[in-house]
């Protein structure tokens, strides 16, 4: 079986979502492929059709094949043929987008000056996404933006829309939201250190839970092929809004939860339970928090990656499971590097996984791998959450043809069992 891709792929992210490192990932995708022809750069004053290559590393080996053009022969005198790019997902479908008015009660209930009677309030468009909820609405005096979580909501406006593409709301917990122009193909914001893939409502564009955006903030918009040129729109982000605990958000655990590398979850940090930190070689454990329905899970060198299980099971990917009174994700560990003679680059795999998830059923005190011809692992069960690590559950010669998960109660008996899927 195929070693699993890059660092970046371990959370096995459903196919609308985006991916980290866009652009150094293009990048990457032309050397391997020869493909010489790069989007050419210019500012968004020139006003020209632009161009961004958006591949992430994971999805490359499938689709170089459909990328790929006629590229001409070597000292043809034509110049060559454009080179086709990725487009730009549509994360109307990841973000859980409604639009259009709506009966249900305001998710925020702003006070102060200017703020109209909510009597008077439109919804425009509503999105949510690690769970965070933003909705945003028409009122008499402007528009106004607002993020609930489950401990916490912000909020800004009303706001008067300017006509063309601004970021109107920032918050503590990654959301950055505003107003399009009259372009309407996909964009995409970048710091230069992270990435976000805003979904489109009529005037509004909204990216719940992503990052909070530095210095150096820039849109670029989706282009077909490596002919046209790149606009880079630079914007300015406003401060980010004041978050305020909810009435019954509780006291948390007073200062926030952390990977062993100090980054802690985006959303409501100080509010996650720590889990279970279970070793799997020197130096690297897979280490996990759960706050409600959300599962953090840490990575080696960044801020931990967020799950919805339950979400994402709506939708389910290769090694998630569901079933027995838990839902857990595969999550690789262990990766290895070593040089790739023919492209000259360093390629990073595992085959190593283990299974990390919430406990979903009050009854449920222990959990075990069982599978044909060995005895039983045991998962670590902490903070309503788990983690089982085990050889078994490789994606090479080490795993095994057939896995389930056990799980019982506090006096031995059985609460359920669910099988474990092949990767």
């Amino acid at each position: 079986m195929a070693e699993h891709g890059t660092e970046h792929d371990a959370e096995f992210a459903p196919p609308e979502r985006r991916l980290p490192d866009a652009t150094r990932d293009a990048a990457l995708l032309r050397l391997r492929e020869g493909m010489a022809e790069s989007p050419r750069r210019v500012p968004a004053a020139a006003a020209v059709v632009g161009a961004l290559a958006l591949v992430g590393a994971g999805l490359a080996g499938a689709l170089v094949g459909e990328l790929r053009t006629d590229l001409g022969t070597a000292g043809s005198s034509e110049p060559p043929s454009p080179v086709q790019e990725l487009l730009m997902p549509d994360n109307t479908k990841h973000y859980r987008v409604e639009t259009g008015p709506s009966s249900d009660e305001p998710v925020c209930r702003p006070e102060g000056e200017g703020i109209p009677p909510v009597e008077g309030w439109t919804r425009l468009v509503t999105g949510q996404h690690l769970g965070v909820v933003v909705t945003v609405y028409d009122t008499p005096a402007g528009v106004l933006f607002c993020e609930r979580t489950p401990r916490s909501t912000s909020w800004t406006g009303p706001v008067a829309d300017p006509g063309e593409l601004a970021v109107a709301f920032t918050t503590a917990n990654g959301t950055i939201a505003g107003f399009t122009d009259a372009d309407e193909r996909p964009f995409g914001l970048f710091d230069g250190q992270r990435s976000a893939y805003p979904a489109r409502a009529g005037r509004i564009f909204l990216a719940p839970a992503e990052f909070r955006p530095g210095s150096g903030l820039v849109a670029q918009y989706e282009v077909r092929d490596s002919a046209e040129l790149q606009v880079e729109q630079p914007l300015t982000p406003p401060a980010v809004a004041e978050r305020r605990l909810l009435a019954d958000a509780g006291t948390g655990t007073g200062a926030p939860w952390t990977c062993r590398n100090g980054r802690a979850p985006l959303v409501d940090p100080e509010f996650w339970m720590a889990g279970p930190d279970v070793p799997v070689r020197a130096g690297e454990s897979v280490q996990v928090a759960r706050m409600g329905d959300l599962l953090a899970v840490c990575a080696p060198d960044d801020a931990p990656l967020t799950h919805e299980p339950l979400v994402e099971e709506q939708n389910p990917g290769p090694g998630r499971v569901h079933g027995g009174g838990l839902v857990g994700v595969t999550v690789f560990h262990s990766f290895t590097s070593e040089l790739n003679p023919e492209s000259g680059l360093v390629q990073t795999s595992s085959t190593s996984r283990a299974l990390a998830g919430l406990v979903l059923d009050g009854r449920v005190t222990s959990v075990e791998l069982v599978t044909p011809n060995a005895p039983p692992v045991s998962g670590v069960l902490e903070g309503g959450s788990f983690v089982l690590v085990s050889e078994l559950l490789a994606v090479d010669e080490r795993g095994a043809s057939s896995a389930e998960l056990v799980t019982r109660d506090a006096d031995g008996r059985e609460v359920g069992r669910v099988a474990v899927p092949p990767m």
